[in-house]
Formats: C-alpha cells, sequence, structure tokens
C-alpha cells in the first residue's frame, strides 16, 4: 500500500495551476475533489477506488470537455456572441448531466464551431464591405461595379442581425474598422445606400480630394524617376581582388 503523500503534492500542484488561470475552473474543481479524497485515505490504492465508486476516476475527461466550452463561452461574452455563448451554457449542462456525453456526441464540436462561422462570416462580410468601400471612395471605383462588389458582401452579414446599418451601430463592429469616426460615419452612409435602394452615385470629389489625387500623380511620376536613378546606381563600379599571399592587401578594381 503506498501512502498517498507524494500524490497529494502533486495534485496540490494541479489546483494551484488549474486555479490560478481564469479558463480551466473545472479542471480545478475536480482536483480539489481529489486532493479531498486523496486527505481523508490513507492509501493511492484506497483513493482509487473510492474514485471509481463516487465517479471521479473518470470523471478527468468531462472537466477538461467543459473547460473548453467554457473558454468558448468567455470568448463568446466578449465578443457580445449571446447564442453561441448560451449554447456553451447549453452544452456543460449536458456533460455536468452525463459524464460520457462528450463521447457519445461525436458532432459535439462541430455544432460549436457552426454557431461560431456564422458570425465569423459576418466580421469577414463586414470587413470585405469596408473594402469596397475604400475602393470605391479613393480609386473612383464606377459605382456599377461597387454596387456589384457591396451586394455580393451584403449576403454574409447574418449575426447578430442581416441589417447593416444595425450591425455598424454595435461596439464590436466599429472596433473591426480601423478608422476616424467621421470617415466610418461616411462608410455607413455609402454601404447603407446600397442595402436600401441598390444603387450609388458617382461621388462627387471635392477640391482637398482633387488635391490629392494630383499629388498622386506626382507621387507616380517620381517613382518613375527614382527607378530609372536606383537601375543606373546599383551597378558595381569595382570589384575586390584578394591578395595574392598571406601577408599581402585586398585591392579594389575599378570598372568603368
Amino acid at each position: 500500500m503506498s501512502d498517498t503523500t507524494k500524490t497529494r503534492e502533486l495534485y496540490g500542484l494541479y489546483v494551484q495551476r488549474f486555479g490560478n488561470c481564469p479558463r480551466t475552473p473545472y479542471q480545478a474543481d475536480y482536483y480539489r475533489k481529489w486532493l479531498d479524497l486523496l486527505t481523508s485515505c490513507t492509501s493511492n490504492e484506497e483513493a482509487e477506488a473510492k474514485s471509481k465508486e463516487n465517479g471521479l476516476y473518470t470523471a478527468g475527461a468531462a472537466a477538461v470537455a467543459k473547460d473548453r466550452v467554457y473558454a468558448n463561452k468567455q470568448a463568446a461574452e466578449k465578443m457580445g456572441w449571446t447564442d453561441v455563448a448560451e449554447f456553451c451554457d447549453e452544452i456543460i449542462g449536458k456533460i455536468e448531466a452525463d459524464p460520457y456525453y462528450v463521447f457519445t456526441h461525436s458532432g459535439l464540436w462541430g455544432d460549436l464551431q457552426a454557431r461560431k462561422n456564422g458570425w465569423l462570416r459576418t466580421i469577414d462580410g463586414f470587413h470585405r464591405l469596408f473594402v469596397d468601400f475604400r475602393e470605391y471612395d479613393d480609386e473612383r471605383t464606377e459605382p456599377e461595379r461597387a454596387v456589384s462588389a457591396i451586394t455580393q458582401d451584403l449576403k454574409m452579414l447574418s449575426k447578430p442581425t442581416f441589417d447593416f446599418v444595425t450591425l455598424a451601430a454595435l461596439p464590436q463592429f466599429r472596433a473591426i474598422i480601423d478608422c476616424s469616426d467621421e470617415y466610418y460615419k461616411e462608410f455607413v452612409e455609402v454601404i447603407g445606400k446600397v442595402a436600401s435602394t441598390g444603387r450609388l452615385d458617382a461621388i462627387q470629389w471635392s477640391a482637398d480630394k482633387d488635391a490629392v489625387a494630383e499629388l498622386w500623380k506626382e507621387r507616380d511620376s517620381l517613382k518613375g524617376e527614382c527607378a530609372q536613378w536606383y537601375s543606373q546606381a546599383v551597378k558595381p563600379c569595382c570589384v575586390r581582388l584578394s591578395p595574392s599571399s598571406a601577408d599581402g592587401k585586398y585591392e579594389l578594381k575599378e570598372i568603368d
């Protein structure tokens, strides 16, 4: 019969490790129960026998699965994915009711990912819409082409609503777009117009935008001149000659 001292020391470290992590409360609780059991037993064999009687012996896998789901729940709550967070609570409840649930329902993780995919697709579509707007606004994309791209990307929106303007007003979607509030407002107005009317007017460029366009033309001209200069400047003008003896010196020979 083996003493439980070393086992209690090990499980105490597990409790400390998982207890200090906010994403693993169920594993921390699992090892606390083991530690309590070991404290009440005189040998590891006795603790093992009792763990098989009370179900603790096979509860480790369920604890790992619940922590995995719990981590998804935390992320969902932070992102505002209410339906995903509620689904996570539902899964945890089923695992607590049946520790073998994670083994008997092989589609569990696929179901959870499917819930998240709707949000991920919406986020992707929302970002694509901003790219569409930038191309329309900065590169003067024709209204017809812009409407076609925007219409397709609007179809990607679904969570928590299909309505673009409603999505754009949510803090988590505003955080996706890195731009000034003024430019974001323009983005929402342009995409919102396509969503409601299915069309766009040609952009009326302001004097400032015309000035910026001229600067871009000047930049392109300078880039061409620099490229021509660089192609000549990088040509080698000399080569290094190795010394003919150990005491010799390196020499440079000019190239015409």
